[in-house]
């Protein structure tokens, strides 16, 4: 399922874009790149202090462009002090033109103001314009109704995901360890706990937990690689083959996780970046599709699993929720999501890999 939200012009673009960041920028470049009327990435870095030389905004953010050859760039700078996205949106300003891009766009917001600094005051007044409050602007409100509500900081999507302290449940999560130890070899009891454990997540992708148990199957079950391992490829088709893993398995997702061809499935071409999203069709002549970011009732579920994972047992389902951002185009949230697993074990390898993808703005695998 596709929703389609028109946008009228930059106030609508700029009031939009925490909802498709998944939070709201501060002292930012963000870096829109458009192909014709479809917009590919969406890219933010932090504006360096007066000292740094802006050059290395460009040599950060400037490959990525050039790899994506777009037909035109919007660059919209967020500050909190007077001149402080000057020099970065300057320098990439120029050498995107001396790149060869066609159109490069630069917008500046500060004080619930913003300006259009490539245009003439006919088209932007000396003090700006006033930015319409977020319940004006028709596309927000179509985003609040598909359960997107912006985090206060890119900080805030990090509390989102931070463990909720529960002793009942460490308790529950200490005696299923143990269990698992005593069947990893026998395979009638493994099969037995696989079904559990694919049972919860069912019902914690569906958001349906009425049984406490099932934060505890689903948080503990990710400690079998295997079981972790098709939650992902199951969740983010095309990422691994699921002929990979054993035919009982696979019946087994097929029985109690949600269909993979339902509406929770996106096929947005998007790539990695923090902040890294897709709109589609920006300057109010087309639309943005809202369902491109890794949101919904699935990610809901992952991130509701990462609070009742105690710290110690949250790389895994930090970093199946930082797989599914990262297929799904949200590299705010898969970057913070697999920070956050590394901070607790630094070598925990699916997550180091992950790290390495979304570094690069590797392009997610999808299946035909």
């Amino acid at each position: 399922m596709t929703t389609t939200i028109r946008l009228r012009g930059p106030a609508d673009i700029i009031t939009v874009l925490p909802y498709h960041l998944g939070y709201r920028p501060s002292d930012s470049l963000v870096v829109v790149l458009l192909d014709g009327p479809r917009v590919g990435m969406v890219a933010r870095l932090d504006l360096p202090p007066p000292h740094i030389d802006p050059q290395l905004v460009v040599d950060e953010l400037l490959p990525y462009v050039l790899r994506e050859r777009p037909d035109r760039v919007v660059l919209v700078g967020f500050e909190t002090r007077p001149g402080h996205a000057q020099p970065a949106g300057s320098a990439m300003h120029d050498a995107l033109v001396d790149a060869g891009i066609g159109t490069v766009e630069r917008l500046l917001v500060r004080d619930g103001r913003w300006w259009c600094l490539d245009g003439d005051e006919a088209c932007c007044p000396p003090d700006g314009e006033v930015l319409p409050p977020d319940d004006r602007v028709p596309a927000v409100a179509d985003y609040v109704v598909l359960g997107r509500q912006p985090a206060a900081s890119r900080d805030g999507l990090a509390e989102r995901l931070a463990y909720t302290d529960d002793p009942a449940q460490d308790a529950r999560c200490a005696a299923l360890i143990h269990e698992l130890e005593s069947v990893r070899r026998r395979p009638r009891p493994l099969q037995r706990r696989r079904r559990r454990v694919l049972e919860a997540w069912g019902r914690v992708l569906s958001t349906d937990v009425t049984h406490e148990e099932d934060w505890a199957w689903a948080v503990v079950g990710l400690l079998d690689v295997p079981v972790r391992d098709l939650l992902i490829a199951w969740l983010c088709p095309g990422t691994l083959e699921l002929d990979v893993f054993p035919l009982s398995l696979r019946r087994l997702a097929a029985t109690h996780l949600p269909a993979r061809d339902g509406a929770w499935v996106q096929e947005s071409d998007l790539a990695g970046l923090d902040g890294l999203d897709g709109l589609d069709g920006l300057d109010g002549l087309g639309a943005i599709d809202p369902s491109a970011g890794a949101d919904g009732m699935v990610v809901a579920g992952l991130a509701a699993a990462c609070r009742r994972s105690p710290p110690e047992l949250s790389p895994g389902p930090l970093t199946v929720l930082g797989h599914v951002a990262w297929w799904q185009g949200d590299g705010a949230l898969a970057r913070t999501a697999v920070e956050q697993a590394l901070a607790v074990d630094p070598g925990y390898r699916l997550a180091v890999l992950l790290q390495r993808m979304v570094d690069v703005a590797a392009r997610p695998p999808r299946s035909a």
